[in-house]
């Protein structure tokens, strides 16, 4: 039981979340059902692009279809769920302290980074046998990040659908348009940046303690950064600049991590699974203060050591 503590918190986040988060998206989306029809046809297409580009990368290993799976899962639903109980409380807190001005940026960056930085934690070590590497931390935050967006379209389509005078699902379908023209990928960027961090932090034995806590403490950062500026309240007069600057610059990020793991990532893909008993044997749970999966990152034969 000790060893499957990571598993039992998801399976228990996944039912309350599913409930709380299907409730409270259905209660949103009530007055609008084209909306849903609507919402169906867009997650679909962008499971697609996601799948296709995700194929494509290095960092895609053999057995991860499944744990893109419980990651998309966690992002769509218990991220979803965890902002719509939280955010009234960080907004009331922001007005109490006289910060009104970055209710809208920390309202959203904060819950919802922290959200999906915990997720990222909690599957890597479900995952353990199969995601092992940094760069794996990369594609289970991009896999959060973009269950979390498409449930968000998915809600937001609902509001979308009755701006429309004429037509629901019209409305609907503009706000899908909207929200990918402007601002496409931003959550699975974010998650991705705290992910490698998070990864990084659990992984790499060549640093000392205090250097792995700061990646990985500066990577959930970043994505509150990233997506702090991208919701804050700018004037109107450079606000879209500011957020085509903000999304190029993690984009930039996003790539600069690509490419600086992609030939190893590209090597690591050929090493065959670990066994469960491995793959266990690896991370101490209990037995160090510092659970670690222990990569050493410039090992010649670029072995897991314990």
């Amino acid at each position: 039981m000790r060893k499957d503590v990571f598993t039992w918190t998801y399976i228990v986040l996944a039912v309350v979340c599913l409930i709380a988060g299907g409730f409270m998206s259905a209660m949103t989306l009530a007055e609008t059902p084209d909306a849903v029809a609507v919402g169906v046809v867009g997650a679909v297409i962008y499971l697609i692009v996601f799948f296709a580009i995700m194929r494509f990368l290095p960092i895609w290993r053999k057995g991860s279809l499944i744990w893109v799976l419980v990651s998309l899962y966690w992002g769509a639903f218990m991220v979803i769920s965890t902002v719509m109980i939280t955010e009234l409380a960080f907004s009331d807190i922001l007005k109490e302290a006289g910060l009104g001005r970055f209710e809208a940026s920390a309202t959203g960056a904060i819950p919802e980074e922290l959200a999906k930085a915990l997720g990222v934690f909690v599957i890597l070590f479900m995952a353990r046998r199969v995601w092992d590497r940094p760069w794996h931390g990369l594609l289970a935050g991009l896999s959060v990040g973009m269950g979390f967006e498409i449930m968000e379209n998915f809600v937001y389509s609902g509001g979308g659908a009755l701006y429309n005078a004429t037509s629901d699902v019209q409305g609907a379908t503009e706000m899908w348009i909207l929200r990918t023209g402007l601002g496409f990928g931003l959550h699975p960027m974010c998650a991705g940046l705290a992910g490698f961090g998070i990864a990084s932090a659990l992984m790499l034995t060549n640093k000392s303690t205090v250097c792995r806590f700061m990646v990985g403490i500066g990577g959930v950062l970043g994505a509150i950064a990233f997506h702090g500026w991208w919701n804050f309240q700018w004037p109107s007069s450079i606000q879209l600049v500011a957020v085509i600057v903000d999304w190029l610059a993690l984009l930039a990020v996003t790539i600069v991590i690509l490419v600086k793991n992609w030939s190893k990532a590209k090597r690591d893909k050929k090493r065959p699974l670990p066994s469960h008993k491995e793959a266990w044997d690896l991370i101490p749970v209990s037995d160090t203060p510092y659970p670690c999966l222990l990569y050493t990152s410039d090992a010649a034969d670029d072995s897991l050591r314990v």
